[in-house]
Order: C-alpha cells, then structure tokens, then sequence
C-alpha cells in the first residue's frame, strides 16, 4: 500500500515540476512570414515591371490593358487595385436640385478627361432629409455633395449630417445667390454677410470677375486654380454636317463633319471637326471657319489663350490658359458676402473691390475648415441653357477641387485579399498629377 502511495506522489510529483519547467523555460518556436514575404515581392515586382516598360500610368486606369498584363504575369493569385490622391475616374455626385439642373450637369461632365484617362461622373438626387443619396448602395457617400439654390440647412439635423459627411473626406459645392446667411453658410462655408463686418457694402466700378492668383502651393486656392487652368473642358460637337465652308484658311478634305459651338464671355464660336488633329473655328460668325487649331498646340480667340487638349468623334476638350476674367455674373443676384474670418486669401474668384474699401467683392469663396467647401454665385440664374462654357469649366474646378480623393471602391479586383503595397505615379500629359497605386495579392486558397 505504501509503495502503491510512493509511486502516486512520484507520478504526481514528475507533473507538477513538468509544468514549473514549462512555464519557467518555455520552448522556443519559430513562425515563418515567408509566405506574406513572398506575395509583398511578387507585388513589387508587378508594379516595377509596369514601370519600367512605361505602361504604369496605363494600366492605373484603363483596366482593360490591366487585365491582360495580370493574366501574363500573376494568374496564379488573387490581385486587385485601387488608386489614392487623385481625382476618381469614377466620380460620385449627389444633388440637391431640380431634374433639370441635374440633366444639365449631367451633359456638362459627359465627356471629361484628363491626362489620358476618362472620369465618369454619376450624379444622383438627395434631398437631405435624414441621409446624403450615396448613390450607389455599396457607398456610405457620395464624393461630392451639389446644393443647387439657397437652402436654409441651419436646423441641427442638417449640421450633424452634413459635418458627418464632411468629416469622411468628402466636399460640398453650393451654388446660390446669397441674401441672407445662416448658421449652416457661417459654419460649412465660412460665409458672412458684407455688413456684418463692414460699414460699406457698395460694388465698385469694376464689371469683371478675376481669379485671385495664389502665391503659393500651399493655398487654399491653389488646387482649383490649377483645375481651371489646366483640366480641359468637354466641348460638344452633336450636329453632322457636310464639308466645312471656309475663307482664308485652306479647305477640309472631309466631307461629312461634326460641329458645335464654344461659348465664352459674351461669345458664341461655331467649330468643326476637320479631323483627328484639326478643328476650324468662325470667328466673326459668318457661317464661315477663318481659323484652324491643331491638337496639342496653344490657340487664341479674340485675345483669350486657350489650349486643344483632345479630339473625340463628337466633343473636343479645351484648356484655358491664363489669364481669363469673367464677364461679371454677381452683380444680378445682389449677394454682398464676405469670408467669416475675413480671410481674402478663401476668395478664389472676385469682382474687384466694394466701394471705400480694399475689401475685394466675392464671387466663389472656398473653405477648408470642416472639409472642402466651396460657394459659388448662380451662374445659372438666367436660364440653365444660357450658362456658357466659361462658367461651366469654372463649377467643374471646384467640383474636382472638393471632391474625395481616397479610394472608396477597388478599381481592379473584387475583393481585398492579401497583401499590399503601393508605388508613387507621375502623370503630366495635360497636368502635373502624383497620384499613388495600391496593388494587393493573395493566394486563392
């Protein structure tokens, strides 16, 4: 009996000092990381290889040629992409507006590109009421909010809305004629009325609208300047017609063409698509084209610069080039505003001075306080079939300037699986843009 008692206690003894030694002196062990190792490689090499045939900017935005590249290269893993600090090719817009403000916009958009590549802008209804439409159901928001006439959106419900919103990145364009200013102006768009911070409120003798040039990269204004000057506008050319009927210029071999018209200030310029490197303009508006303007290459129309960027079957893309004014568009609304915090340097476009003071009159005010922000007079307050190309490229500036530049969708793949890295990309075919790629790879199984 005591040697059957003697041989539990050894038993029980040999357990117990087991256990002490595991826990004083644990065991080493060693987990290899070679397979996460392994596909951060196989994506770096992707993404150099890209680079070095010089088809990274290519296959950041055209997915066809993407795909093709993949099913050479890694179709033994899962891949996807997306794209950050750039403006979206899939551009996201939600609208408090009329249906035809938005068909407008709609028109307006169709047809944007830049540096090679397409932007495709949805625009969708809101109304405000307890949600922002993010359009798409996948989407908690739209990139860009438009606020098409003055809304009074003071009331709590719409601050903690609209802040929320601003607050995931994303920006707010209000287009309005602006007699009064509440809460949600003071706030959002850091707008005050004139008289609130001065005695003399009168417009000056000035009747154009000039942009405040920046000093600097570093300002508020900068982006939106650069927009304005450097991202073409879709001109549509809808209309065929026969050959093009010209004086002092040399003829048009083709004989059918497309044509429109480009509007700027108080003119309207008849153009034809000749062909893929030549347009004719009627400058005197005779029904006939006295002037040629070649692809890639500067041009000017009754001394304003501009620049050919692109020829489609049925548009051409235009840049404006410096320096344009604006034939005035505040003064029939009547808005006398100032910034809040009576900081010139948010006024991006202006008309000249009020009277008495050094106080420029505003006419698009930016802020970036609570998001990117930007108000604009109503351009459209004269009919929306009258706003002309000018006024269009000046709202396209701003609605780039605000919107979401972080990726909310993949722009290759279907799902996030694996690992990621990312490489910097320069494009600068119409304007110098750093924008970075993520790519990610993971194994099927």
């Amino acid at each position: 009996m005591k040697a059957q008692i003697s041989t539990v206690e050894m038993i029980t003894s040999v357990i117990i000092l087991f256990i002490a030694f595991s826990i004083l002196f644990p065991g080493f062990s060693f987990k290899s990381r070679w397979e996460e190792a392994s596909l951060l490689v196989k994506g770096r090499d992707a993404l150099l290889t890209m680079d070095r045939i010089n088809k990274l900017a290519e296959y950041s935005f055209n997915i066809t040629s993407l795909q093709n590249f993949f099913d050479q290269t890694m179709n033994d893993t899962i891949v996807w992409t997306s794209i950050d600090d750039t403006i979206k090719s899939k551009l996201v817009i939600a609208c408090n507006c009329t249906d035809e403000q938005r068909s407008y916009l709609d028109y307006w958009l169709k047809d944007l590109k830049f540096n090679n590549h397409s932007i495709d802008a949805y625009i969708c209804y809101t109304n405000l009421e307890e949600k922002i439409n993010p359009c798409f159901t996948r989407l908690k928001y739209p990139d860009i909010l438009v606020v098409w006439g003055y809304k009074d959106l003071s009331q709590e419900k719409y601050m903690k809305l609209i802040k929320d919103f601003l607050d995931d990145g994303n920006g707010i364009v209000e287009i309005a004629d602006l007699l009064t200013t509440d809460n949600m102006q003071k706030q959002i768009f850091g707008i005050t009325l004139c008289s609130d911070i001065s005695s003399s409120c009168d417009f000056g003798p000035v009747s154009v609208d000039s942009f405040n040039k920046p000093r600097n990269a570093g300002m508020l204004i900068y982006q939106p300047y650069k927009y304005f000057y450097h991202i073409p506008f879709p001109v549509k050319a809808p209309e065929t017609t026969g050959s093009i009927p010209v004086e002092g210029v040399p003829t048009c071999s083709v004989t059918q063409t497309k044509k429109g018209n480009f509007t700027f200030r108080d003119k309207t310029m008849d153009f034809w698509i000749c062909n893929s490197t030549t347009v004719y303009f009627d400058t005197n508006s005779n029904n006939l084209a006295d002037f040629m303007a070649k692809l890639r290459n500067s041009f000017n129309l009754t001394g304003y610069n501009f620049y050919l960027n692109y020829i489609d079957n049925s548009s051409i893309a235009i840049s404006f080039r410096q320096t344009y004014d604006f034939i005035d568009f505040l003064q029939a609304g009547n808005t006398k505003v100032f910034p809040v915090d009576k900081n010139v340097d948010r006024i991006f476009l202006s008309m000249g001075n009020y009277s008495d003071t050094n106080n420029p009159v505003p006419v698009v005010i930016l802020n970036g306080t609570a998001g990117k922000t930007a108000w604009v007079a109503d351009f459209s307050r004269n009919g929306l079939s009258a706003v002309k190309d000018d006024h269009k490229q000046l709202l396209n500036s701003l609605l780039l300037f605000v919107s979401n530049k972080k990726a909310k969708e993949l722009t290759y793949g279907s799902a996030e699986v694996g690992h990621a890295t990312s490489y910097l990309n320069v494009l600068n075919y119409d304007m110098f843009e750093i924008y970075k790629l993520n790519l990610g790879v993971g194994y099927p199984f």
